[in-house]
């Protein structure tokens, strides 16, 4: 038992000599967070600040593929079919061809 868990030890320990080497920015950055949330900074108003700038951040950058998304699944519903690859549909629907309403 004494020597699984020593060869266990030392297997974590290469794999993180392993890391450290290949990546050592990362390393000190998971240590800082490890730090930082044992250090009981996870619920102050510094960690709010933090998690709101980063989802505005997160929205704004991913805003722009959600209204693209959403373009296309609204002229889906409306016409029926989804334009083609590269092509923007801009035409109005022919008389007769307008949207059925839902309610039921």
């Amino acid at each position: 038992m004494i020597k699984e868990s020593s060869d266990s030890l030392s297997l974590a320990t290469t794999a993180l000599t392993d890391r450290l080497e290949r990546n050592p920015y990362a390393v000190v950055a998971a240590a800082v967070g490890v730090g930082y949330v044992l250090g009981g900074g996870l619920f102050t108003r510094l960690t709010a600040r933090i998690v709101g700038t980063a989802l505005r951040m997160g929205i704004t950058a991913t805003l722009p593929f959600l209204k693209e998304e959403l373009l296309v699944a609204v002229m889906q519903d409306f016409k029926g079919t989804a334009p083609p690859e590269g092509v923007e549909d801009t035409d109005p629907p022919a008389k007769g061809h307008a949207r059925k309403s839902r309610s039921a």
